[in-house]
C-alpha cells in the first residue's frame, strides 16, 4: 500500500509563495518513491492552486478563514482528509500551531511541521526548519520531547535543479558586476522592486549590461513593473514564472534578493 501524505499550505499575495514551492519539492520527491500526495489549501488571492494542480497534484480547496479561526482550519481540513486513511500531515503554516495539531492527530498516523520562525509551540512527530543559523535548542521549549528535528540547510527542501545545476561548472566572477538578478518574492506586494530599479537607474552603474527581474503572474504591481522596465534606460527583462531558475541564477553576477526559500536557491 502506497504512502499517503497530505500537505496542509497556503500561498497568497502576501504570505507569498515559498511555502507552496517547498511542499511541491517535497511532494515530487515522496511521488518519485511511490506516495501518493495530495494538497489542501485555502483559496486566498495569489493562492497556487492552479500551478499544484498543474504539477499532477490533487488539491482540496478549503474557503480562507481569519488568522484566529485555527478551529475552523482544523474542521474544514479534517473533513478535507476524508476517511481515507492519512500516513503523514504535512503542515506548513505560520498560523498554525499546537492547538490546531492536537486536533488533527487523530486523523492522521503522523503530523510534520514545517516552520521558520520559532516563535509558537507544536504538537507534531517531525519538525523541519531549514533555515541557516538556526539551533536544535531553540525549539526545545516549543516542541514534545519525543518531536524529531531537522534543523538547518542540510534539510533544504529544493527542486531537483538545483542539485544538478551545483555539478555544473560555475568559475568565480571577478569583473565587475554585468548581469544583475531582483528577486523581491513572487508576489512583492510592497513593490519593492521599482525602488530597486530606480536606484539602480539613477546610480549609473558602467558595468551593469542587464538587469532581470523575476515575479510571480500573480504580483499586484506587475503592470507596474512592466511599464518602468519599457521606459527605463537600462535593458531590464522581466520574466514571468520561470520554469527553470537554477538555469537563470546560473548566468547572474550580483543578486538582489529576498530572505526565504529563494534565498537558499541562491545559494
Amino acid at each position: 500500500m502506497s504512502l499517503r501524505v497530505v500537505f496542509r499550505v497556503d500561498a497568497s499575495i502576501h504570505t507569498g509563495q515559498g511555502h507552496v514551492m517547498r511542499c511541491l519539492a517535497l511532494a515530487e520527491q515522496l511521488r518519485q518513491r511511490g506516495a501518493l500526495c495530495r494538497f489542501i489549501s485555502a483559496a486566498h488571492p495569489g493562492n497556487l492552486i492552479s500551478t499544484v494542480r498543474n504539477q499532477g497534484f490533487a488539491v482540496e480547496e478549503i474557503a480562507p478563514l481569519d488568522k484566529s479561526d485555527w478551529i475552523g482550519d482544523a474542521r474544514a481540513t479534517a473533513a478535507a482528509l476524508g476517511t481515507e486513511p492519512t500516513n503523514w500531515l504535512v503542515a506548513d503554516h505560520y498560523g498554525l500551531d499546537y492547538q490546531w495539531e492536537a486536533l488533527l492527530k487523530k486523523h492522521t498516523t503522523h503530523l510534520m511541521v514545517i516552520d521558520d520562525l520559532a516563535d509558537r509551540c507544536h504538537d507534531c512527530d517531525l519538525l523541519l526548519d531549514q533555515n541557516p543559523g538556526r539551533l536544535a535548542e531553540d525549539y526545545h521549549r516549543l516542541i514534545n520531547p519525543h518531536s524529531q528535528l531537522l534543523i538547518g540547510p542540510e534539510f533544504a527542501l529544493l527542486r531537483d535543479e538545483f542539485a544538478e545545476q551545483r555539478k555544473q561548472p560555475n568559475p568565480a566572477r571577478f569583473d565587475p558586476a554585468k548581469k544583475i538578478l531582483i528577486s523581491l518574492g513572487g508576489t512583492d506586494p510592497n513593490n519593492v522592486t521599482t525602488h530597486v530599479l530606480s536606484v539602480l537607474e539613477s546610480a549609473r552603474i558602467q558595468s551593469v549590461a542587464q538587469i532581470t527581474v523575476i515575479l510571480s503572474s500573480k504580483a499586484p504591481w506587475l503592470e507596474a513593473v512592466r511599464e518602468q522596465a519599457r521606459q527605463s534606460s537600462l535593458l531590464i527583462e522581466v520574466i514571468i514564472n520561470p520554469e527553470h531558475m537554477s538555469e537563470i541564477l546560473s548566468g547572474i553576477d550580483l543578486a538582489i534578493g529576498a530572505a526565504g526559500v529563494s534565498a537558499l536557491e541562491r545559494c
